[in-house]
């Protein structure tokens, strides 16, 4: 659809709102704008995986999702999800482990880089000295990173940390660099270091550890970004997103110009992987789809985690799960577009008489200025009239879809021509 002369439409392209005709310039009327539960994919908005509320009134500012489990970080304090149940450890988590015996009663352990706790009973039970800032679990036994150190229990004792002919430490090589991040794949434990990986054969009750160097040159690893899903590990470096099939590297997505990753929290779920993002000065959700590639999830994310009970994330005070192109089974679906801008010509307000949303689905369209207001339903395609012509300088557009089908590629607001 291309907009008639005198209109207003949203450039999903670039992500901002372009006036027409060209003299009026957008930097200085367009005072913000909002997407919710949008993604963008193939220069559309189309409408992002729904979210339902888990909590409420949090103040944490990092989250965990181990095996069964969903804790969330504030300070030195740890808040099981949905229990409340809280732990207060005497330094910051670095990470937070799922350990399951034998199908037995699920254990969770904290990891500080001074020490391990069992989570048991609202209490944090000290039962190892040696802390990181990175942890895994692969077999039997538990594994932490700290600086050129790896530490690990013995076989099917989580809480045994001793020097041991069964469980200890390794010291490796200091040219390596730190460890960031340790990664369970396809049987064997990936050490990402700054500056190599390494994979390291651990069989249970096996003493004769292994390590391999996997040749890689593609930049430094982010801390915290690599995970493993649909059958790859995917991390980032200064480069942009590699793919790792346990044969060979990918780069598979390069940040554009004003995109970066944010460091808020990455991880893997249902072969995509997702990550905290900014595009355009935005935060948003980036997702990476091992069989459909890269999009966008336009909601803000002040921390994000993601594993094999699905991707949950924080948004201001608020706990949500993403819950997939469904509606969720509690909360309320609904993805949105909401901006402000300013749009005057020779000092003087513009009328508008209606809007026409381009793409596919249904919509409910409010629209405010100083002058007046006006709600109206929307069909994609079809020019939706307003019940009076309404007058407005600073306007407030919002386009709302109930719908997980729908499908945003323009915006035309229709307005009458104002001669000098």
């Amino acid at each position: 659809m291309i907009p008639e002369k005198g209109a207003l439409s949203y450039d999903v392209r670039r992500f901002f709102l372009r006036m027409t005709p060209e003299f009026v310039r957008t930097s200085e009327s367009v005072l913000s704008c909002t997407l919710n539960q949008l993604e963008e994919k193939d220069g559309k908005w189309i409408a992002a995986e729904g979210s339902a509320l888990v909590s409420s009134g949090l103040t944490a500012q990092r989250l965990f999702l181990p095996e069964g489990g969903v804790f969330a970080a504030e300070g030195n304090a740890l808040t099981a999800y949905p229990t409340g149940e809280e732990f207060l450890l005497p330094s910051v988590p670095r990470a937070v482990l799922s350990y399951d015996r034998f199908k037995e009663k699920r254990k969770f352990y904290a990891v500080t880089e001074t020490g391990v706790y069992l989570l048991e009973g609202g209490t944090a039970r000290q039962v190892g000295s040696s802390g990181g800032k990175c942890a895994a679990v692969l077999g039997e036994r538990l594994y932490i990173a700290s600086g050129n150190l790896l530490n690990y229990t013995a076989p099917l004792e989580p809480e045994n940390w001793e020097l041991s002919e069964e469980g200890g430490r390794i010291v490796l090589t200091e040219n390596g660099g730190e460890v960031v991040a340790l990664v369970p794949f396809g049987g064997r434990l990936y050490l990402f270091r700054e500056h190599e990986i390494l994979r390291l054969r651990a069989d249970a009750g096996d003493l004769n550890f292994r390590f391999e160097r996997v040749p890689f040159d593609g930049g430094t690893p982010v801390a915290g970004s690599a995970a493993e899903t649909g059958g790859s590990v995917l991390f980032v470096t200064e480069r942009g997103l590699f793919r790792f099939d346990g044969a060979s590297f990918r780069l598979v997505y390069s940040p554009k110009e004003g995109e970066s990753f944010t460091g808020t929290g990455a991880g893997g779920w249902n072969g995509k992987y997702y990550a905290g993002f900014s595009s355009g000065g935005s935060d948003c959700i980036f997702v990476y789809d091992t069989e459909a590639g890269a999009h966008l999830v336009r909601t803000a994310a002040n921390a994000l985690a993601a594993g094999r009970d699905g991707v949950y994330f924080l948004l201001g005070s608020r706990l949500l799960r993403l819950s997939g192109r469904k509606f969720p089974l509690y909360g309320t679906y609904e993805s949105s577009l909401d901006c402000t801008f300013v749009l005057r010509r020779y000092g003087e307000p513009c009328f508008f008489e209606g809007i026409t949303v381009g793409g596919s689905g249904e919509f409910r369209v409010g629209f405010s200025s100083e002058w007046g207001s006006a709600d109206v339903y929307a069909k994609a395609g079809v020019r939706s009239p307003f019940p009076k012509v309404l007058r407005g300088g600073r306007v407030h557009l919002t386009v709302r879809s109930p719908s997980p089908e729908s499908v945003i590629d323009e915006i035309v607001l229709h307005m009458r021509e104002v001669k000098a």
